[in-house]
C-alpha cells in the first residue's frame, strides 16, 4: 500500500504518503501506543508494571494477527518522518489505535488514515466502525462530529479476540 495525498497545513499544501508500517516503525508504534494510552481513564488507574507488561504483550499478540494492518502517514520527501499511524483490522471495520504526533494534530492525519482503510476495503459511507481504545482524542472527535457519533462504537473486547470480516 502506497498512496500519495496532500494535507492542508496552515494554509499550505503538504504532500504525504500513506504506507504500510515497516519494521523500522515498530519502536515508534509501541512507544506511541503505550505512552499515549497510559493517560487514558482505563490505564491511569493501573500500576506501571501491570500496565506496561500486559499491554505490551497484548499489542504484540494483536500485531501478529494476519488480519491486522498498521499504516503510517509520512512526509513524501522523507518516508521516515512519521506524522501518525493507525492500527486496524480493516476487513472487520475495527480500529484498534491511532496516534498523531503532537505537531501534526488537528490537520487531518488520523482522518486520512481512516479514509485510506475505508476506500481500500469498500466500507459503506455510513457503516459502523468499532474502536477498541477509548482516548481523549476519540472522545473529542466524537463530540465535534455528529458523523463520528453515529459511526463509531466502542468495543474493547475486539482488542483481545481475533475478528471476522464485517458483513
Amino acid at each position: 500500500m502506497h498512496q500519495r495525498i496532500v494535507l492542508r497545513v496552515n494554509g499550505e499544501q503538504l504532500p504525504v504518503v500513506i504506507r504500510n508500517a515497516e519494521p523500522g516503525d515498530e519502536a515508534l508504534i509501541f512507544n506511541g501506543w503505550l505512552e499515549s494510552y497510559r493517560q487514558s481513564d482505563f490505564a491511569k488507574v493501573l500500576g506501571n508494571h501491570v500496565y506496561y507488561t500486559h499491554h505490551h504483550k497484548t499489542i504484540t499478540e494483536l500485531l501478529a494477527r494476519p488480519s491486522v494492518v498498521v499504516r503510517c502517514i509520512v512526509q513524501e520527501d522523507t518516508n521516515w518522518q512519521v506524522l501518525g499511524w493507525m492500527c486496524a483490522e480493516p476487513a472487520s471495520r475495527v480500529v484498534h489505535y491511532a496516534a498523531t504526533k503532537k505537531t501534526w494534530r488537528e490537520m487531518g492525519v488520523a482522518r486520512a488514515l481512516l479514509a485510506s482503510f475505508a476506500i481500500e476495503h469498500g466500507w459503506p459511507a455510513d457503516s459502523e466502525i468499532e474502536f477498541t481504545h477509548r482516548t481523549f482524542y476519540v472522545d473529542k472527535a466524537m463530540q465535534r462530529s455528529p458523523h463520528y457519533q453515529r459511526r463509531l462504537r466502542f468495543n474493547p473486547y475486539r482488542f483481545y479476540t481475533p475478528t471476522k470480516a464485517a458483513a
